[in-house]
């Protein structure tokens, strides 16, 4: 892993260290706009990758382009857009219901278009933050299902002791904090690490 002390996370993963950032750290560190962004991540969500473009939008009957602020989360894409006058847009696409990402760069930047089947949502300019990492991110995690589990198919031979079984629970821990178990599935792989009867 390559570890950057400027986003306090891990570049190839996303994976934070120095516990989870609120919306006023997020604000702090990726800039206001992202803080104000982040003020709409759902509990246990938490973001990974940020960038700033612009966003094709409609004003008053009319194609216009808008600041925007993209985050990429465990959970989903959020692009969102402060109004001139006050207010906001935010667009939510779960990775579950992304089909696809069209991608390009040119001198102003990255640019994608994020295609869900309900919604598209095209970014271009996204030249500051993260922006290659947030499309790496992104296309890694389309038309995954939320809380897919990834606890053991089958239970151990022998119950676990020691240093083994702290280090397999503490696994398992991290697989739920990540969102990847649900506290149900926890308790389960846990039971069967106890009694692999």
């Amino acid at each position: 892993m390559c570890w950057e002390d400027s986003y306090r996370h891990c570049g190839e993963c996303g994976t934070r260290f120095g516990g989870e950032p609120t919306a006023a750290s997020l604000g702090a560190e990726w800039g206001v706009e992202a803080g104000k962004a982040a003020e709409h991540l759902q509990s246990g969500e938490f973001a990974k990758f940020y960038s700033s473009g612009l966003v094709e939008s409609t004003i008053l009957g009319k194609e216009a382009k808008r600041n925007a602020v993209i985050l990429a989360t465990d959970k989903r894409l959020l692009i969102y857009c402060s109004k001139m006058f006050g207010g906001y847009e935010l667009k939510e696409i779960p990775y579950s219901a992304m089909s696809s990402i069209e991608i390009g760069k040119g001198l102003q930047g990255h640019s994608a278009t994020f295609v869900a089947s309900s919604n598209r949502a095209r970014v271009t300019m996204m030249n500051k933050g993260q922006p290659e990492r947030l499309i790496s991110f992104v296309k890694s995690q389309i038309g995954l299902r939320p809380h897919v589990a990834a606890a053991p198919t089958r239970a151990p031979a022998a119950p676990a002791s020691g240093t083994d079984f702290v280090e397999k629970i503490q696994e398992l821990a991290a697989l739920m904090d990540r969102g990847l178990l649900t506290a149900e599935e926890f308790q389960l792989a846990k039971k069967k690490l106890l009694d692999p009867k």
